[in-house]
């Protein structure tokens, strides 16, 4: 992609080129090399999470070279190819260098223009490393079986039915057992009106949790406890 010459916007344009074409082909089988100045932690971040959403590792090379070195070799470059000494120092004031304490840009592995590169370093970063977990909040939540709500309904029943059974012989303190569920929970006095409640308020939390039907009781019993 080339620029006109003292064209600011350029590198705008290019990042956002960028980053469309990654989001098209990063993936679990191939390297991709981002050959690019990425000088912005922010732009930086925004690959990272890409990174995420892919689910592949990734590492930073980070080529540290001198604003002379670095003028030196723009100037060497053709005409249409050459940034305006304006917009290099501008670059060079902007620039925020990575910092491995950041979890985007790390692994690092930093270079200078006469050093050799790591290569079985960056070999270990990109095939022998576990990828980064998924954005919780980008992730797809499980759906609930068909008839989940009939089958919390049913559990949500006998467990009522067996602590108004139990207030009849029990007292206050007692530990009473319900239905399907090895954990006992201490009685106290709860009128079928506040059971209700409890069970109207357990009820949307349940629903997003994907449970075996055996499962049910158990939890259920722990949801009693928790309220009671």
């Amino acid at each position: 992609m080339y620029r006109k010459k003292g064209d600011c916007s350029w590198g705008r344009n290019c990042g956002n080129g960028q980053e469309h074409r990654i989001c098209r082909t990063v993936n679990k089988d191939d390297v991709i090399i981002l050959d690019s100045m990425n000088y912005i932690k922010g732009y930086r971040y925004e690959l990272f999470c890409l990174i995420k959403h892919a689910q592949t590792p990734h590492c930073l090379v980070y080529c540290l070279t001198s604003p002379e070195i670095s003028a030196q070799w723009n100037a060497s470059r053709g005409p249409e190819e050459r940034y305006a000494q304006e917009i290099l120092d501008a670059l060079v004031m902007r620039f925020e260098a990575p910092d491995s304490r950041n979890r985007w840009d790390s692994p690092l592995f930093t270079v200078q223009h006469d050093d050799s590169l790591p290569f079985e370093a960056i070999s270990d970063a990109i095939f022998h490393r576990k990828a980064p977990p998924p954005n919780q909040s980008t992730q797809s939540q499980p759906l609930s079986s068909t008839n989940f709500l009939h089958e919390l309904d049913k559990v949500t029943q006998d467990i009522l039915t067996a602590i108004l059974n139990a207030q009849k012989t029990s007292v206050p303190g007692d530990v009473i057992a319900v239905p399907a569920a090895s954990e006992k929970i201490s009685f106290w006095v709860c009128g079928c009106i506040q059971l209700t409640c409890l069970f109207r308020a357990i009820s949307p939390v349940a629903g997003r949790v994907v449970l075996p039907d055996s499962k049910l009781y158990p939890h259920g019993v722990c949801g009693w406890q928790f309220h009671l």
